[in-house]
């Protein structure tokens, strides 16, 4: 059991340093602009959670049928996934906006085409003497005075949302919590045993595997309980800026793609299909929380997708606020620029 819970802390942790149904009616159409197969890169995290709509739309032929021919690489790291992207050795990733943007406002060619996920996947995991806080998001916030918050690296995505959680609920970061950096979950687990750590910030399903290891468990889900602000994100599909001018239609199909996975990932008929998709790939054949995640997908993540997987532009803006007020120069940024428009034919 050891191992298999290590295997998934690690993929999910992999995920963290990037970070119902849209209602929207039927499938979408496959794109009829081209009849010749496009080879597309994409970059994954293999056994994130993030990454089940690539899995589906490869193993279930939706890029094939849709006139792409993918290959996946696994970059190892977040900054190595926007160097792959700005260099053109890759042409999409699955990411939280936040790093796109990062790298854009230091003079990367990153943009965003569409957005697959506009719900925050992080959520905070505390020991059990915090769990028993009564109150709303911020009185369990402002109960972290004093405490140590463990963080998926500083300046991550996640030490950003956690970051911007405290100011919201009039604390200092640094000063009245202490923030330390815990790259995996397995790492956390280690340090809530040791009672060393009283909370930890990371993607789903890192909370369900903090309390099947017995340390603690889920205490703020940051999607259903934060403000709008921190709640609403956008896990966009990230690409080249050149290589998006350069080929709208494989944008388009890859779009299709997406959006037909995340469809797929909704019908009630599928849903035995998609546990064993998410048991094999992401839970380490722990059947029972792919099970939970299944709901967690279509009930959480994928609840306020949009229709052509248009890229929420207050969401991105609240992003851009974010990564100001943690230090990051991305004021200068403008969200409409940063987000790629394939042409419409």
């Amino acid at each position: 059991m050891r191992s298999r819970l290590s295997r998934s802390l690690v993929a999910v942790t992999a995920a963290a340093v990037m970070a119902a149904v849209p209602a929207c009616g039927g499938a979408t159409d496959a794109p009829t602009g081209g009849s010749d197969t496009i080879p597309l890169t994409l970059q994954t995290f293999p056994g994130a959670l993030l990454y089940i709509s690539d899995v589906i739309a490869q193993q279930e032929g939706i890029f094939k049928r849709n006139g792409l021919d993918v290959t996946f690489v696994n970059p190892g790291d977040g900054a190595t996934a926007m160097r792959l992207l700005a260099n053109g050795d890759a042409q999409g990733l699955l990411a939280d906006v936040a790093s796109g943007i990062s790298a854009a406002s230091k003079g990367q060619p990153i943009g965003v085409t569409g957005s697959v996920i506009n719900k925050s996947l992080f959520q905070v995991s505390a020991r059990g003497d915090l769990l028993g806080v009564k109150g709303d998001w911020k009185a369990k916030v402002q109960a972290l005075r004093g405490k140590k918050v463990g963080v998926p690296g500083i300046g991550s995505s996640g030490d950003i949302v956690m970051r911007g959680l405290l100011r919201e609920a009039g604390l200092t970061p640094d000063k009245d919590v202490t923030l330390i950096s815990i790259t995996t979950g397995q790492a956390a687990i280690a340090q809530f045993q040791q009672k060393a750590l009283d909370a930890f910030i990371n993607v789903a399903p890192t909370a369900h595997l903090i309390e099947k290891a017995g340390v603690g468990g889920l205490y703020v889900d940051i999607a259903n309980e934060a403000p709008p602000k921190f709640s609403d994100s956008v896990i966009g599909m990230m690409t080249n800026r050149s290589f998006a001018k350069q080929n709208p239609e494989a944008l388009r199909r890859w779009m299709a793609s997406e959006q037909q996975a995340i469809e797929f990932i909704g019908k009630p008929a599928n849903r035995d299909k998609i546990i064993g998709y998410i048991a094999k790939n992401v839970t380490s054949n722990d059947v029972p929380l792919a099970e939970k995640l299944v709901d967690y997908l279509n009930n959480t993540a994928y609840s306020a997708t949009k229709p052509g997987l248009e890229v929420p532009t207050q969401a991105l803006n609240n992003q851009i606020e974010l990564l100001t007020a943690g230090g990051i120069a991305a004021d200068s940024l403008n969200a409409s620029d940063f987000v790629v428009t394939p042409n419409r034919k």
